[in-house]
């Protein structure tokens, strides 16, 4: 996997190996093991201060909107935005 920052023109790229990270599948279902997901928007990878991560979007039951980060690497908490 290469994610690019199109703002840096030096070094604008960091490279993954798929192997050495979880899926998005797993990811969507480490965030819906523990809140309820009532639709998925996307889940999508990137990178947020130099790490990469899975943004989970999402409605939950309430129909509300949901932004969860997850690190790609171990599948860990990184940030939660609720109730949008």
């Amino acid at each position: 996997i290469v994610v690019v920052d199109e703002e840096s023109v030096e070094d604008g790229y960091k490279s993954l190996k798929v192997g050495d990270g979880m899926s998005a599948k797993e990811e969507r279902q480490t965030v819906a093991e523990e809140l309820t997901i009532d639709k998925v928007l996307h889940v999508t990878l990137g990178i947020e201060e130099e790490e990469p991560v899975w943004e989970v979007a999402f409605t939950g039951e309430n129909g509300k909107l949901n932004y969860v980060y997850v690190f790609f690497e171990n599948g860990q908490w990184w940030k939660r935005i609720l109730n949008l």
